[in-house]
């Protein structure tokens, strides 16, 4: 129920988000930071995870959004100039 947006000043955009009442989230972790996988796995170039990890953020976009929710967010998006 999250579209995925990728930023270099993430954490600007999320609190930008949250200040205009848009809850965002992210929930990924590299498996390479993940103990059970640092032991039994053989963990090479992970550089792509990590930027991913440390870029990505989720917006809602779900079926209990409203039109008008739907449009708060997409000026939003349009609307943030980043730090």
């Amino acid at each position: 129920y999250f579209f995925t947006v990728i930023s270099d000043t993430r954490d600007d955009f999320a609190r930008y988000m949250k200040a205009n009442g848009v809850y965002c989230t992210f929930r990924y972790f590299p498996l390479s930071d993940i103990k059970i996988f640092q032991n039994h796995a053989e963990i090479c170039d992970v550089s792509s995870s990590n930027i991913f990890s440390n870029t990505a953020i989720n917006i809602p976009i779900h079926h209990n959004l409203s039109f008008d929710d739907v449009d708060k967010i997409s000026n939003l998006l349009i609307s943030y100039k980043g730090a």
